[in-house]
């Protein structure tokens, strides 16, 4: 399809990936189908932290680090309020104070506010001048003293060049290629560096973010990324009943918005939707409430945004709610979604009732519009063991059920990269199971990602035997072939906590260039082609139908003028 030009081409200044010299290869196409570009005003960020010590990752220093950090403010963060005058001032051409300063002073002032915002949390204070260096040897404890002192040390720098300069992100110990194999368990390689760089970068202006992760990534690949598929999220009822962040998701919205403008077609979002805000807003329920699914059909239609990305895990099903009973009694939530939810129309349902409503009505529009979802599979980041369960294939089940032909994604299927110690990763073959082969199937449309998979930056060689395993196994009839199904995905920025992590997208090329031998290659693509690009594409629909057009209605409306590079690849 082409793309009608319309208006003058905004004078924006272009995203750099350090990308070869040389042509880009079509064949080369790459899309990052999960990643995140927020930052600490847009979520309950210490919420994440506080999981990751609940959940034991890490180890005892990223427990006393998750502790020492909890009490951060956030709040210092800059806001999507102060980063649209920037955007709009770089898009406009405008003077202004903003718009003088360079991608690099808003990385200086980032780091500037982190650090006093780290330093001044009670915990850190409390622990001044107490410990000089961090633990040494495999048989030492960490402790609070020495754990602070290393925060402290990796913040010595008066300038962000400076901290970049001094930092010394662990290296990410890569497995020996043992015969035979031995795999762990878990894997998990969270670092205190790595969790210090996090929440540095949740200071950064979310359009810096999407240059760090180019410039992460393309250093040590000599590859460019075609489109990142950037995940917002809506945790506000189920960690704050309600409590709006300090950046409110319409304006999450406009900044994405205008950073898919500036990046010309380079990022686009995938707004979130949460089916208890849409049943609080139904029932009258919480101040300054607003509908979730408006705020989806909004950012779709009109606001350059692919889909929308669903987490279960914070406390519902994909459907099989009503089910549940009184699941939600006594977990923490408003007290109303213990008894009927009255709405407006004075029918009564239970919160488990509103809940699948208010699923089948996101599900029945995006069949209709053909709208992509990406959904959280992973049985993990709940605020509650028990909401976990929910992320499972078998409430996908019921959801495909009703509706087969949903564009989904089930982000880092399962369990997939798990237990890789185990022949069988257990989650991760029933939502294959749901992929189905045929135009017209069920799951015609499923697929899943890799995102997070931190176990290819420390047990390379046992990821690869496991994904040999399943890309040279023929599937059941009726069902898809995993090579015309998986995407390639990072979780950026979260992945950041696993410490250096440059290598994440060259691994995975190394690990494809193995299995690229026992795949056919079909429709002239190898497997590791579908893996890094195209099946995004088919995923998403941007080759054609109705999201490809609704990007090329925005880009017209926005004057963005010139085409995106992935635009051209996939047809």
């Amino acid at each position: 399809m082409s793309l009608a030009l319309e208006g003058c081409l905004r004078k924006a200044p272009p995203f750099s990936a350090n990308c070869p010299s040389s042509p880009h290869p079509s064949e080369d196409l790459t899309i990052d189908a999960h990643c995140h570009i927020f930052n600490g005003s847009d979520l309950q960020a210490a919420g994440f932290l506080i999981k990751i010590q609940e959940h034991g990752q890490g180890g005892e220093a990223v427990k006393i680090a998750a502790e020492l950090l909890q009490d951060l403010a956030w709040s210092n963060a800059p806001s999507g309020r102060e980063e649209l005058r920037v955007l709009k001032h770089m898009l406009s051409g405008k003077d202004g104070t903003s718009a003088k300063m360079t991608p690099e002073d808003h990385r200086n002032s980032a780091y500037l506010r982190a650090k006093k915002s780290i330093l001044n949390t009670n915990r850190m204070k409390a622990l001044a001048g107490t410990g000089t260096t961090s633990p040494s040897g495999a048989n030492t404890r960490p402790t609070a003293e020495s754990v602070g002192a290393q925060i402290r040390s990796g913040l010595q720098a008066g300038t962000y060049d400076e901290y970049l300069q001094r930092r010394t992100l662990a290296p990410v110990a890569k497995a020996a290629n043992e015969s035979p194999l031995t795999c762990k368990p878990d894997d998990t390689n969270l670092s205190v560096d790595g969790l210090l760089d996090y929440v540095v970068h949740n200071f950064h202006y979310r359009y810096v973010m999407v240059q760090d992760y180019l410039t992460t990534f393309a250093s040590n690949s000599g590859r460019c990324v075609d489109l990142l598929v950037a995940s917002m999220v809506d945790y506000d009822w189920w960690l704050a009943n309600g409590k709006r962040t300090k950046t409110p998701l319409k304006t999450q919205v406009a900044v994405m918005e205008q950073i898919s403008i500036l990046s010309r077609g380079l990022l686009h979002g995938l707004v979130p939707y949460d089916p208890f805000r849409e049943v609080a807003f139904l029932g009258g329920k919480g101040r300054r409430n607003d509908s979730s699914l408006a705020l989806v059909q909004d950012a779709v239609r009109t606001r350059g945004f692919l889909g929308v990305k669903l987490y279960p895990p914070m406390g519902f099903a994909p459907l099989g709610n009503a089910g549940l009973g009184d699941f939600w009694k006594g977990l923490g939530l408003p007290s109303w979604t213990s008894a009927p939810v009255v709405y407006a129309d004075k029918s009564a349902r239970s919160f488990g009732e509103r809940l699948d409503e208010a699923m089948r009505a996101l599900y029945q529009w995006c069949w209709e519009e053909e709208v992509p979802i990406l959904a959280h599979s992973r049985m993990s980041y709940g605020p509650s063991p028990q909401f976990e369960a929910l992320a499972g294939a078998d409430y996908w089940g019921l959801a495909l059920g009703e509706f087969p032909h949903l564009r989904i994604s089930f982000g880092h299927l399962g369990d997939f990269s798990d237990n890789l110690n185990q022949s069988v990763p257990t989650e991760a073959v029933k939502f294959l199971k749901l992929m189905g082969d045929a135009a017209g199937s069920v799951g015609e449309h499923a697929f899943g990602d890799s995102g997070y998979y931190a176990t290819v930056l420390t047990q390379e060689a046992c990821l690869t035997e496991r994904l040999k395993s399943f890309y040279s196994a023929l599937p059941e009839g009726g069902r898809a072939r995993i090579a015309d199904r998986l995407m390639y995905g990072t979780d950026w920025n979260l992945l950041l906590n696993q410490g250096d992590i440059k290598d994440y997208f060259a691994r995975f090329a190394a690990v494809f260039a193995q299995l690229n031998a026992v795949t056919p290659v079909e429709n002239g693509r190898t497997a590791g082609q579908r893996f890094f690009g195209y099946n995004a594409a088919a995923w998403m629909g941007l080759r054609d139908g109705k999201a490809r057009g609704r990007l090329e209605d925005f880009y017209r409306r926005n004057g963005v003028g010139v085409r995106p590079r992935w635009m051209g690849m996939v047809g």
